[in-house]
């Protein structure tokens, strides 16, 4: 789970704050280390219905393989404090930053382009 601050919410003023909460939480543990390591734009389906987050990290020394310096953006927000709570049963990780609602489509963003749309329900059934 992530928790964005008070001042992330308020980024989004049209948000419903439930919902936006549920697009920031995902089932199972991710410590900040497994985060750094996974393969870059990892999506990971959250509670919401069908949203997912993208996982992306980059090292702040670019000439290293190290991962421990790497920062972990989810969905575009850094990470600030990582294992903000950590009880082995819930990990909670802070972002700062513009967070926004979830697209249905998040899943399945890398078969989209900004120039490709959904087929129209017409088209589906030719």
């Amino acid at each position: 789970m992530v928790a964005p601050s008070d001042a992330s919410l308020r980024t989004c003023f049209s948000c419903s704050i439930p919902n936006l909460l549920r697009d920031h939480m995902v089932s199972g543990l991710f410590t900040i280390d497994y985060l750094r390591r996974i393969a870059f734009r990892t999506k990971i389906e959250t509670l919401s219905p069908r949203p997912c987050i993208t996982v992306t990290s980059h090292s702040v020394h670019p000439n290293t393989k190290s991962t421990t310096a790497a920062k972990v953006f989810i969905g575009g927000v850094e990470i600030t404090q990582s294992g903000l709570f950590n009880n082995n049963m819930i990990i909670v990780h802070d972002i700062h930053g513009f967070i926004s609602q979830l697209s249905p489509f998040s899943c399945d963003v890398e078969r989209m382009t900004s120039l490709s749309f959904p087929p129209h329900p017409e088209q589906c059934s030719r």
